[in-house]
Formats: C-alpha cells, structure tokens, sequence
C-alpha cells in the first residue's frame, strides 16, 4: 500500500494530535446525519466535504483535497460545534480542526466555519443534509463482494452474511474484520479493521460505512477507517461475480 504522505516532516513534530471522547448521552445534543457539500481553505478553490455522523461521532472525507478526519459532531441548540483530527488520504496525520457554524433545520443545512493547527488555515464549510441516511440498513445489503482500484492500489473485500469482513490488496495487506449495524433504520454501519503484512500500516482499525449509488442502488460501499497513525478511506464497488 503506498502512503501518500507528503506533509512537510517539520508540521509533523509540532502537531499533537488527539480524538476527543464522546459522551453524547442525550440525543439532542447530537446531530446524526449524512452531511456533503464544499468547503474553501482561506478562501481559494472548492473541495468536496462528506461527513458521516452518529450518535456525536464524526467520520469524513474529502477526494479532492485528499484528506479523512475523525473527532465528534455536536449541537447547542442551532449551533454546529466538531473537532476534528485530519490525515493525508490513506497516510498520515496531519492537522486538526475545530468546526463551528450554524444549523438550518428548515431545509437542513449547516453553514460554518473551521481553522486548522498548527497551520492555522482557515475556511468556510457549506453542507447539506441526504437522505440517503433514512434508508434502513441491514447485513444483507452489504453482503458480497467489493472492489476498489486506482493508480495505486487495488482492494477487494468480501463480506459474510454475518458481517465478516476480509479481503486483501495488490501489495498483499491483509484486511480482517467485522462490519455490524449502528441502528437498523439508518444507513450506517461500524466497521472494525484488522491489517497485516503491510509494514508499518499493520495494526486495528476502527470507522463507519454508508452505502450510496453509483450506477445502482447500494452500489458503492464508503470504507472510511482509522488507527493510531493513518486514516484509510476507499470507496468500493459492489462486484457482479
């Protein structure tokens, strides 16, 4: 698996990074949902912005910008309040965020605002809520066989019926695990990672999945996971054979 670890060696000795405990014992503190839209970095270009949040977990992505993060995703009211710990798409860490902005419960949206340490970046955060978070889950619909390729690693998981995870990449990582329901009437699912024989990637992982459509319905199954030193994210898709 090859690491696109491209952040400058002098940010990483300065950054202390954390994932901040969660304790988000009344619901309405939370705000679960699957959120996308953009976001700028001080105030150039649009990256895509995907959070999947439950329960005051927070897991995203971001393709263009090549970076996951994971940390928690509350609210005060109407008030939008995360933190978040960033990688280098399946690489290393990088940065934090703090996220603060406002909740629009008519046409559900959030508008906010992050800053990044130590780079001290900052943005504005435009999302909107999908429904697709609505559709019930269960360990049927994930069941089967899963691809993901690109210029730099191909990836297939197979997934029991019920919910073992395992699967392998061209490099020869070998992925062990489980995928399980978080709430049968969402569509989100806890994934827990084993890798092996991949160097210095080996160790436990631990995310959330949600499956959207590509071509079909439930085609694509969203991978995001994270251990002590990297956050992996791979979009797969749902394989005929």
């Amino acid at each position: 698996m090859k690491l696109k670890v491209f952040i400058c060696a002098v940010f990483i000795s300065f950054i202390i990074l954390f994932v901040p405990t969660i304790n988000a014992n009344d619901a309405s503190d939370t705000i679960d949902g699957l959120w996308q839209g953009y976001f700028d970095i001080n105030g150039s270009g649009q990256y895509d912005f995907t959070s999947l949040q439950f329960n005051g977990v927070s897991i995203g992505y971001s393709e263009k910008a090549k970076s996951v993060w994971q940390g928690y995703a509350l609210k005060d009211g109407l008030n939008y309040n995360s933190e978040v710990v960033m990688f280098v798409k399946d690489g290393t860490k990088f940065s934090t965020a703090t996220i603060h902005g406002k909740i629009n419960k008519k046409d559900p949206s959030i508008v906010a605002q992050f800053k990044t340490s130590p780079a001290n970046d900052k943005g504005n955060i435009s999302l909107q809520y999908n429904t697709i978070f609505e559709r019930n889950s269960s360990i049927q619909a994930i069941k089967g066989n899963w691809e993901y390729a690109s210029d730099d690693i191909l990836l297939q998981i197979e997934i029991s019926e019920n919910g073992a995870l395992k699967g392998a990449d061209a490099l020869g990582c070998n992925f062990y695990g489980d995928v399980s329901l978080l709430d049968k009437n969402i569509n989100a699912y806890n994934v827990n990672l084993e890798i092996a024989s991949c160097n210095t990637v080996d160790g436990h992982y631990k995310g959330m999945v949600y499956l959207s459509d590509q071509k079909e319905k439930n085609d694509t199954f969203h991978l995001a996971v994270f251990g002590d030193l990297y956050g992996l994210y791979y979009p797969l898709l749902r394989r005929k054979d």
